[in-house]
C-alpha cells in the first residue's frame, strides 16, 4: 500500500462498532495474504494533543477472520465507546513478517454522539 486510506465515521457513543475490513494487496486488486501477520494495532487518539485515548491489538479486539482473504475484524464494546463524546483521529497498522513490512491500513477522524437512551 502507497498511502493509508482515509476512512472518516460517525457513531453513538455506548454502542458496539464492528469493523470488517477487506486489506487490499500493494495491487490495490488482491488482498493482502494476513497469514504472516504478527502484530495489527488500532487507536483512537486526541485530535489536538495526540494522546491516545483506546488501542486494540491482535487478539484483544483485532481478529483475523480470513488470512487468505485479507479479512480482519476490530471489534469496540460498549464500555470502550461509552466515554467518547467528541471527535478524534484514528488508525489502523498492520505488522507482517514481524516488522519486515509495517502497513498503515487507514487513518482518519471517529466522531462519536452522545447515546440518549442511557
Amino acid at each position: 500500500m502507497a498511502r493509508p486510506d482515509v476512512f472518516n465515521d460517525t457513531f453513538t457513543s455506548g454502542d458496539t462498532i464492528v469493523f470488517r475490513l477487506f486489506i487490499k494487496s500493494s495491487k490495490a486488486v488482491e488482498p493482502l495474504d494476513l497469514s504472516e501477520l504478527t502484530a495489527a494495532r488500532y487507536g483512537i487518539f486526541d485530535k489536538i494533543t495526540g494522546a491516545s485515548i483506546l488501542e486494540k491489538t491482535l487478539g484483544n479486539g483485532i481478529l483475523i477472520e480470513s488470512p487468505t482473504d485479507g479479512i480482519l475484524i476490530v471489534s469496540l464494546t460498549p464500555a470502550d465507546t461509552a466515554p467518547l463524546v467528541n471527535t478524534y483521529n484514528h488508525e489502523l497498522e498492520l505488522n507482517i513478517n514481524n516488522q519486515e513490512k509495517v502497513v498503515t491500513v487507514f487513518q482518519g477522524t471517529i466522531g462519536f454522539i452522545e447515546d440518549k437512551l442511557v
